[in-house]
């Protein structure tokens, strides 16, 4: 008996939340969801866009540096 993936379990409850959630506030899951998946998508671009950047900016040090 394995246990079973942790994401899967993670996703899961997750997913129940937002039900839970929507339900109690009455909100539309379509748009709730919808929601979370464009803050989700806009965190990732500026996490991305942040973490592009110090790579930059440590090849150009490090660039820098050799010279």
């Amino acid at each position: 008996m394995h246990p079973p993936p942790y994401p899967r379990i993670a996703s899961y409850n997750i997913s129940r939340v937002f039900y839970l959630l929507s339900h109690m506030y009455k909100i539309p899951t379509f748009f709730f969801f919808q929601f979370v998946v464009i803050v989700v998508f806009t965190t990732t671009i500026i996490l991305w866009c942040c973490f592009r950047t110090n790579i930059a900016l440590h090849l150009h040090a490090t660039q820098t540096l050799l010279d």
